[in-house]
């Protein structure tokens, strides 16, 4: 070869500046050389020769893709080294990449090559085309081993397979199927902006392929069909001594062995067991190819990262009932039992005929398939599989479409990520949108891989496990009171108009002279000892067991009549017609207020809620002109019952626990947020449990056949979907927490659903199960001396509804559904459904 052509750094350089006839030659000398190396056949290696002749597996052709793209500088296809792929057209895909990033304008010129709108080209009649399938593949991530399947297909039936982040790129890979789920569906309504879709998945592909549909219909979308290709529902899994590397490197070489059809040699496991841990992963990288120690960032090593990433999101991940149609192809010899390392303790269900779906899909239709969980999906026995699939879709596989329909499809625009592990570091976004819709497959890997995570976009730490949680809320040296310390750790505050504004935990924020700062410094919730326990003490009289049980019946009376009123609607609304209205009467009953005044009353305790959150200037003028206005009223409102106190049942309670020592704005500021607690945290604790219901209707129709259940229900509710995020503290002093050292003044965040979905507490955090027998022990309303003052309340509140909805046969309205953003609290702003009976 040309020693030109032996300088990486400047081969890019040299084909930018040759002809088109030297260019090809120039890369034909390049690649030849390049893959010279990988070639496992002594044939003689041309242009025309067909790479997966030469023995190129999967993994060799991503590293050539790697090698080609960094230097060359260019960008090429997934399959440029597919199993069809020759040098020849692998030449073909260089040129065209060099010429249009050769063509690409500038960003500082105008674009004169956008697509315009055609005004000559007029379509005189409409046209089909063939649903496109959307297929994931298995645990490693790698897409060209679909492409047996996509041949088989045929021409007219296309396929478009997903890549993961962290395998073609230099991002890290996704954590969990939920975070996959949400990424393709993004990337498939770029090529198709609506449906129907057809999904389709094999082994590890078919969990997020099925959460894909699952998503895509409870937001209103049309799934025509779901194809599981021997992909299993997964139960449970348990704790095992062996690396997560080293089983991942023992399967991923089992299956590209499998792939290859070759044999298993040295990588038995009866050839590994005698071996030291380091011998192991010396043979088993041998046997993917590598010579010597693993390299970071290679090829190989993306796709050991990728397994492991992906094996652990498939043990997590818990499938809610889908009630659309799925076909399930079940291989008749099913999984080798070599495929995964004898360490796993995984419970999957390839002895069952519906692979573990038949609970979860009431519409599910089984095909066996020759060959085992390998050769299925390859040729020649990939053909049944294609021809089960095109079967299916017969006769519902075209859509007609319009010329402006025609659209180019585009890469997507996303601001980061939630959560982003990487070489051992952890990005973690509280604020981020998929946060914010599902917040739990984003706890759970930040406890996994940084249960104590100091947080500098907040300058706090935060705590995700339970132990840790529940130990941290009943700690002394942790205060709910900022103004004891100085704002020394935190940047100088910009107050200007638009800026952002700390919440008001902040002691900055609790020093100034504003109206929803003096309500917060009178308030228990923020106050402590002494001065906690002496508000608390003239407040619980009034809370206590004993007090709410006078209650039930009106709670009662109230759920029927609001149920039998929202049947009546045309468009019923949880939240509006049920989830709202009930709290609001019975607190504002409990605390003796007019009924004519709660409009008012709601929209200032509505704008409070909203002092817990971080606030720019505009909404914090808006929260204190608010809090002014609630505590001026609240000021007057009382001093007039005062003077005839055994007419109002709530002060009567407190005044009688020697309540002189209260002043007016105790009671105010205690008045106000016992209000707007009362009826906003209550409203989404209804809201959440019904929805949760109706994800979960095999637990609502137990609770219908066993409404003794209704005790142990709330609770598990509490616990599966709290209303309460999160909740703040200071440490008093320095406090070591799983080996982080938390220094005196630092803030600590306390994630609620983070504890509460934490496995080593609750086994199966994200199943919902009204027969758990430990569910009493979740954290919802906190806990130590700053358990929820209401919480009684709110569970005969919640007890209430749910058993009055078990009575009847409701589901859940496509897209009718939406959560509210918030950094403190999980609400809903909205819950539509049909009732049914």
């Amino acid at each position: 070869m040309d020693s030109k052509l032996s300088d990486h750094d400047s081969i890019a350089t040299t084909l930018c500046y040759a002809a088109i006839d030297e260019r090809r030659q120039i890369l034909s000398d390049y690649l030849l050389a390049e893959v010279q190396p990988f070639c496992e056949t002594d044939a003689e290696l041309t242009l025309n020769c067909q790479l997966s002749d030469m023995g190129i597996n999967s993994l060799d052709a991503m590293d050539l893709v790697g090698r080609v793209e960094k230097n060359l500088k260019v960008r090429l296809s997934v399959t440029a080294f597919s199993d069809s792929a020759t040098l020849k057209t692998l030449i073909e895909q260089v040129l065209d990449a060099l010429s249009a990033k050769n063509d690409a304008p500038s960003s500082s010129s105008k674009s004169g090559t956008e697509l315009q709108k055609s005004t000559t080209a007029i379509p005189l009649s409409g046209w089909t085309l063939q649903y496109p399938i959307f297929c994931v593949g298995g645990l490693a991530g790698t897409v060209t081993y679909l492409s047996d399947l996509a041949n088989a297909l045929g021409s007219s039936q296309p396929l478009i397979a997903f890549q993961p982040p962290g395998i073609g790129d230099e991002g890290s890979p996704l954590g969990s199927v939920e975070e996959l789920a949400c990424w393709y569906i993004e990337e498939m309504k770029a090529i198709q902006p609506v449906g129907p879709y057809v999904l389709a998945g094999h082994s590890f592909g078919g969990l997020v392929a099925y959460e894909m549909a699952r998503r895509l219909v409870e937001c209103g979308e049309q799934i025509a069909h779901v194809f599981l290709i021997d992909s299993s529902a997964v139960e449970r899994s348990e704790p095992v001594d062996v690396p997560e590397d080293v089983m991942a490197m023992f399967e991923l070489s089992h299956t590209m062995l499998r792939l290859a059809g070759k044999p298993l040699g040295v990588t038995a496991y009866a050839h590994l067991e005698s071996m030291d841990v380091e011998h192991q992963r010396l043979v088993l990288a041998n046997a993917l190819g590598v010579n010597g120690p693993l390299q970071t960032g290679s090829a190989i090593a993306k796709v050991i990262d990728m397994w492991m990433v992906s094996y652990s999101a498939m043990e997590r991940y818990r499938p809610l009932p889908y009630a659309g149609q799925v076909t399930v192809l079940r291989s008749e010899d099913g999984m080798p039992l070599e495929a995964f390392h004898p360490a796993r303790m995984t419970r999957m269900y390839f002895d069952e005929s519906s692979l573990g779906w038949a609970k979860l899909c009431p519409e599910l239709r089984l095909f066996n398939v020759p060959g085992d969980h390998f050769s299925l999906i390859l040729a020649p026995k990939v053909k049944e599989v294609a021809r089960i699939i095109l079967k299916t879709m017969e006769g519902h596989t075209s859509f007609p479409i319009e010329l402006e329909q025609i659209l180019p499809s585009h890469a997507v625009q996303r601001a980061g990520r939630a959560i982003e592990i990487a070489r051992g570091k952890v990005n973690f976004n509280p604020a981020h949108s998929a946060f914010i819709e599902d917040p739990y497959p984003i706890l759970h890997q930040l406890r996994t891989h940084a249960p104590v995570h100091f947080l500098k976009s907040l300058s706090t730490w935060w705590l995700t496990r339970h132990s840790d949680v529940s130990a941290g809320l009943r700690d002394k040296r942790f205060s709910v009171d900022t103004r004891c310390m100085t704002d020394s750790k935190m940047a100088t505050v910009d107050i200007s108009p638009g800026s952002v504004k700390p919440f008001m935990q902040n002691s900055w924020w609790r020093q100034q002279d504003v109206p929803l700062a003096k309500l917060t410094n009178h308030s228990l919730l923020f106050l402590d000892p002494p001065r906690h326990q002496q508000l608390r003490s003239f407040l619980t009289p009034a809370f206590e067991p004993k007090a709410m049980r006078r209650w039930v019946n009106y709670i009662d009376e109230r759920v029927d009549a609001l149920i039998a009123n929202i049947r009546g609607q045309a468009n019923p609304d949880i939240i509006r017609d049920l989830a709202l209205p009930l709290p609001i009467s019975v607190i504002t009953e409990i605390l003796c207020l007019p009924h004519e005044d709660v409009p008012l009353l709601q929209a200032w305790a509505h704008d409070i809620q909203q002092g817990f959150e971080v606030m720019r200037s505009e909404t914090a003028q808006r929260v204190n002109k608010s809090t002014e206005d609630f505590l001026n009223y609240l000021r007057r409102h009382i001093e007039k019952v005062c003077e005839a106190p055994q007419k109002n049942a709530f002060l009567s309670l407190v005044l009688e626990s020697d309540g002189t020592q209260l002043s007016l704005d105790d009671l105010a500021a205690n008045y106000a947020l016992i209000f707007a607690a009362g009826f906003e945290t209550t409203t989404s604790l209804i809201g959440n449990s019904v929805l949760a219901f109706l994800r979960n209707p095999n637990q609502f129709n137990l609770l219908r056949e066993h409404p003794e259940l209704v005790e142990n229900a709330a609770e598990e509710l509490l616990r599966y979907e709290g209303n309460v995020r999160s909740v703040f503290r200071i440490a008093l002093e320095d406090i070591e927490i799983g080996g982080k050292l938390i220094q005196r003044g630092d803030y600590v965040t306390f994630d609620l659903a983070a504890a509460n979905r934490d496995p080593v507490m609750f086994p199966n955090p994200d199943q919902l199960d009204l027969t758990r027998s430990n569910a009493k022990q979740h954290v919802a309303f906190s806990q130590g001396i700053h358990y929820c003052l209401g919480a009684t309340l709110a569970r005969l509140e919640i007890k209430s509804v749910i058993a009055a909805l078990a009575r009847h046969d409701i589901s859940l309205v496509p897209g009718g559904f939406e959560w509210q953003t918030s950094y403190t609290f999980r609400a809903l702003k909205k819950l539509q459904v049909v009732f049914n009976s």
